[in-house]
């Protein structure tokens, strides 16, 4: 089966929670798949053309907030529609949505993975989020399976257009073997500090993190990791808010940035508005203890596994940190919890199963298993000879 993956940045994954779902899943496919991912020349720093298998092809896109996902997008639905061999795309992002029409002409099945609501985002004006919203009912409308990765979105389709996605979850970014030796060149410690990962955007909630964080009065520092160009007088302001506790770190990748994911104290998202956080499971699968803001998207992510305050809360933020900072113990146990909470309900290998299971029943293939020969279309088999 050849597979067309589009919407996103590009792999490896240097960014957010598409782009890793996308790692993690499309390097899984090729095993035993054809598999193209479509990335975007200026965020694609891999030099090669296949990554684990996986072929990437580098496209332009018009690099500005409005118009990057959706040039880029359009561009790689012209190749993927002039490939007849590829037979199901897996679209990410609903904006992308006003694209399914034209795959549809051409005979492709379309997946979509959708995120948070987009159209609830505070960097979009009143035209974008009319535009987000219309292209939410064409993916309703047009897509031939709809995925969510939080229940919570999940049940928002289900109430609003009585259409029910398939519910599967992100899974965990971690490195068992992280040496926290690498925190060093930060001046951190192993367990000796409060992390926050994410862009640092408003809806990511750093300045209610920031403002509990400073209200506690504790002695552990808080690490900040993630930035956001578009975004420099909000960072502007979170800076000017800080004091010489709280670390910016900026973005980090690779083994630094799962050494610090590793071995903080706490790990704590202070996000207003989210789907599943690829960071905060990624969190929870190193073993580290969470606190969430207690939007229900991040309530259904921890379960009992972590502890979570009141929305957008500072007030109880502040409390939960002081807590925790007085209660080592209580953090070891919420640890445990947290590494056997992802054992159990997130996992790479099941997600990817679970979409192969999606795309092998929409083009009426049998699901993949050890035969190689398994998965594809009698058509197109090659036929040993007898005898």
């Amino acid at each position: 089966m050849k597979i067309a993956i589009t919407g996103i940045r590009g792999i490896p994954a240097n960014y957010g929670g598409f782009e890793t779902c996308a790692e993690e899943t499309a390097t899984r496919f090729a095993v035993s798949h054809d598999v193209t991912v479509f990335c975007r020349k200026h965020n694609s720093t891999y030099p090669e053309k296949v990554y684990r298998g996986v072929t990437l092809v580098r496209l332009p896109s018009i690099n500005n907030k409005h118009l990057d996902t959706l040039s880029h997008t359009f561009l790689s639905i012209l190749r993927i529609i002039s490939d007849p061999k590829i037979r199901v795309v897996h679209l990410y992002n609903a904006a992308n949505s006003i694209y399914i029409p034209l795959m549809k002409i051409f005979g492709k099945k379309v997946v979509v993975s959708v995120d948070g609501l987009e159209w609830k985002r505070e960097k979009w004006g009143l035209a974008a989020r009319m535009f987000h919203r219309i292209s939410e009912r064409i993916c309703v409308l047009a897509a031939d399976k709809i995925i969510a990765d939080s229940r919570v979105v999940r049940d928002y389709y289900v109430r609003k257009y009585n259409v029910e996605p398939e519910y599967i979850p992100y899974g965990p970014q971690v490195d068992q073997y992280s040496d926290p030796a690498l925190l060093e060149k930060y001046g951190l410690k192993s367990r000796g500090y409060f992390l926050f990962v994410g862009r640092l955007v408003p809806e990511k909630g750093v300045h209610n993190l920031i403002a509990g964080y400073n209200k506690a009065n504790i002695n552990i520092p808080l690490v900040i990791v993630g930035d956001d160009s578009s975004q420099k007088e909000y960072i502007k302001s979170l800076r000017k808010i800080a004091d010489d506790r709280v670390r910016f770190l900026g973005f980090v990748y690779g083994r630094d940035y799962q050494a610090i994911n590793r071995f903080p104290y706490v790990y704590v998202t202070s996000s207003m508005l989210e789907g599943t956080s690829p960071a905060l499971i990624s969190a929870m699968g190193a073993g580290n203890c969470v606190l969430v803001n207690g939007i229900e998207e991040n309530r259904a992510a921890i379960g009992d596994a972590g502890f979570w305050y009141s929305e957008n809360s500072v007030d109880e933020l502040s409390g939960r940190l002081k807590t925790l900072a007085d209660n080592p113990g209580l953090v070891e146990e919420y640890r445990q919890r947290a590494l056997l909470h992802v054992k159990s309900n997130y996992n790479w290998d099941n997600i990817a199963d679970q979409y192969i299971s999606i795309f092998s029943e929409l083009i009426g293939i049998s699901k993949p298993s050890d035969d190689p020969v398994i998965g594809i279309p009698e058509s197109e088999r090659e036929l040993e000879p007898v005898g």
